[in-house]
């Protein structure tokens, strides 16, 4: 497609493009190439200030101000025109150790900008690597505290050490997501944050916290509730303890969706979970909990539970394996969910053993309609023929309605086994099977990974993935 109309751009060339076309060209262009970005948008009067907006706006990603020379770069850029193109900056990720050794005289011009980021929503500071705390370094907390203030400001992430996020009480802007996560040689298990010290300004705004390895301290006394706070993610590098745990129901009593992993095994297990299940008590129904079910089970909390996700063993569970599925029973009657979905990790963990005892009681399952069991791990086609005679046994007595199984990976030596595999395997035979042994099933879904070790000169070795998948629906025609 071409345009009749010609139009000369600054340098007098012209251009016979729609400018549509051109407008996708430089869209896709900034993806690869800033410069060239640059170079087309000053060709052409139509095309210069598109260019000045991709250039500035970087949707998800952010424009990265990680060295001396994109600080002078992104001043000098702005500093044109500073109040148009302030103005365009709408997601900014800045990281500041190399900060310390910059000129003074280039953050104070850098921090003298923020003021016209009218438009900036998104912010992500990482201000780890000083040698004291930022208060030491003028400039610099000049900077934050600029950027903090900014009344358009609604996601903010922090990554600091843990003394650093004293910046936070700077902030009075009213966000709706925070996520702060510290560095991992500056983590101290026994130190706490109050509630009150993260984003008090946002009491009513807050949507979303992920708090990585900062324990809270919560007084219900003296604690504003973030009453909108409907997500949080929290990882804790500290199992829980006997100790009166934080009343994280006190604080975010709006909360549906819910992920928390802990590490390392807890003593005195069922001290641990009566204490959290009286300090949750305040939660009564959540739409999602993501938890691995040796954290579920300590965690106490008996809320019903629109859909659980369970991840069996979690990443930081420990060498607790062999006694996982023995709390999927009490998880289960607690929480009541409608779906599950369980993550299995381990082959200890999907034997026949662990199976029985975790579908030994049918009242257990009472509530869940909705099965999903993922085998995570690399098994030989005769473990995965068992575990679907295991599986067709201890499932005949739950009152499912959907059923979905994958199993990823059965493993291979050469390709010519693959099609062995699906032969005895096939997502239709196995379908079948479990849909014609449960009168309660109306529908599953199989799904059948297989993997080969394949070699290659320019890869090296790597796992091939060949997967088929297959479902099936009774037919209700009386």
């Amino acid at each position: 497609m071409t345009s009749t109309n010609v139009t000369a751009g600054p340098s007098g060339s012209a251009q016979t493009l729609n400018y549509d076309i051109l407008f996708h060209i430089m869209t896709h262009t900034r993806s690869v190439s800033s410069g060239t970005t640059s170079a087309l948008s000053r060709t052409c009067k139509a095309l210069y200030p598109h260019g000045i907006r991709l250039l500035l706006d970087w949707n998800e990603d952010g424009i990265l101000i990680s060295t001396i020379p994109s600080i002078q770069s992104f001043v000098a850029f702005l500093g044109t025109d500073s109040v148009r193109r302030c103005g365009l900056v709408k997601n900014l990720r800045i990281s500041m150790p190399v900060f310390v050794s910059t000129p003074e005289a280039l953050l104070e011009a850098l921090a003298a900008l923020v003021s016209d980021m009218t438009t900036l929503e998104r912010l992500t500071l990482v201000v780890s690597g000083f040698a004291r705390d930022p208060p030491s370094h003028p400039p610099i907390i000049q900077l934050c505290r600029s950027l903090l203030i900014l009344p358009t400001l609604r996601h903010l992430t922090l990554v600091a050490c843990l003394p650093q996020f004293r910046l936070l009480k700077h902030m009075t802007a009213q966000i709706s997501t925070l996520v702060l996560l510290p560095m991992g040689s500056f983590l101290d298990p026994t130190h706490t944050y109050r509630l009150a010290q993260i984003a008090p300004a946002s009491a009513t705004t807050l949507t979303s916290l992920t708090l990585k390895h900062i324990p809270l301290s919560i007084d219900p006394q003296t604690e504003v509730p973030f009453t909108r706070l409907t997500t949080l993610t929290v990882t804790l590098n500290v199992p829980p303890s006997r100790r009166a745990p934080p009343l994280y129901a006190h604080a975010f009593p709006a909360l549906r969706i819910l992920t928390l992993f802990w590490y390392r095994p807890s003593q005195d297990l069922g001290t641990v979970r009566t204490r959290h299940a009286g300090a949750l008590s305040g939660w009564t129904a959540l739409d999602e909990v993501h938890v691995s079910l040796y954290d579920a089970y300590r965690l106490g909390l008996r809320a019903r539970t629109r859909r659980l996700v369970l991840r069996v063993p979690g990443p930081h569970d420990g060498d607790v394996s062999y006694m996982q599925m023995r709390y999927l029973p009490p998880v289960l009657v607690d929480m009541r969910p409608t779906t599950l979905e369980l993550v299995v990790e381990r082959e200890a963990c999907a034997d026949g053993g662990a199976l029985r005892e975790a579908f030994a009681e049918a009242g257990d399952w009472a509530s869940v309609r909705e099965l999903s069991l993922k085998l995570n791990f690399h098994m030989t086609l005769e473990w995965a023929s068992e575990a679907v005679s295991n599986l067709t046994d201890v499932l005949r007595a739950v009152p499912l309605a959907t059923l979905k199984l994958e199993f990823s990976s059965v493993l291979v030596e050469v390709e010519d086994q693959i099609e062995e595999v699906f032969d005895q395997l096939s997502p239709e035979h196995v379908g079948e099977r479990m849909i014609e042994s449960h009168e309660d099933l109306k529908q599953i879904n199989v799904t059948v990974c297989v993997a080969v070790l394949s070699t290659n000169e320019d890869e090296g070795e790597k796992w091939d993935i060949v997967t088929r998948e297959h479902k099936n629906v009774r037919n209700l025609q009386p």
